[in-house]
Order: structure tokens, then C-alpha cells, then sequence
């Protein structure tokens, strides 16, 4: 499958999409510094905060380096090089970002990259 719905991972293949917080101010999250995810201010032509479902890997690749995937582990996200571990391997379930061991994508501080 090239494109269309993937039912199992809730995603659509090979479309560009951004992740957007459910906070009041629909932030975005974004590749900052090469590797660090951060949630940012939405700005649509940017590449850092556009990622798509890779069905051959059946991770979330960063739209500006497709090398480089959706990573959390350990409590922090990253955008690492490809490898298709369970720390790389995500669904969209219910409006949550979630990865094989059910660990979910979600901000966890008081500021954001831009201290709001």
C-alpha cells in the first residue's frame, strides 16, 4: 500500500500531516535542533512540524529528513534515524498519538519550546 488509510495504524499513507495539541492555542509538534520534538506555534510550510506514515517502516517520518522518525522512549521524544523498534512504531487511536507498548504522545510541562 502506497497511499490510502492504513486501518490498523489509523493514518493515511504517505500524506503530510501535522500533530496538533489539544491545548487552548493548537500548538504543533515540531523537530527542533536536529532530533528534539517540541511543541511550537503552527506554521504551514514548515517542514519540521510536517510528518508522514511510512508504510514500509510503519513509523512517523519528520516530512524534513525522511531518514529520521518518531521516537519515544525512556519519557522523551525524538526524531532518530529509522529503525522500526516498538519505540518508533505508532497509531492514531481516539485522537492520541500512542506506540506499541501504549505510551502516549502528550506534553508534560508547564512551557512549551516558546515558554507559553
Amino acid at each position: 500500500m502506497t497511499k490510502g488509510l492504513n486501518m490498523n495504524r489509523g493514518l493515511y499513507v504517505n500524506r503530510p500531516f501535522m500533530i496538533v495539541s489539544r491545548m487552548w492555542m493548537n500548538r504543533v509538534v515540531s523537530v527542533a535542533g536536529g532530533w528534539n520534538l517540541v511543541i511550537q506555534t503552527r506554521k504551514d510550510n514548515d517542514k519540521r512540524q510536517q510528518w508522514v506514515f511510512d508504510m514500509t517502516s510503519k513509523t512517523i517520518q519528520t516530512l524534513q529528513d525522511r531518514k529520521r522518525s518518531m521516537d519515544f522512549r525512556g519519557g522523551n521524544a525524538y526524531a532518530y534515524t529509522t529503525d522500526s523498534r516498538w519505540y518508533q512504531l505508532f497509531k492514531y487511536d481516539n485522537g492520541w498519538v500512542v506506540n506499541e507498548k501504549g505510551q502516549v504522545l502528550a506534553v508534560q510541562s508547564k512551557l512549551d519550546y516558546e515558554n507559553r
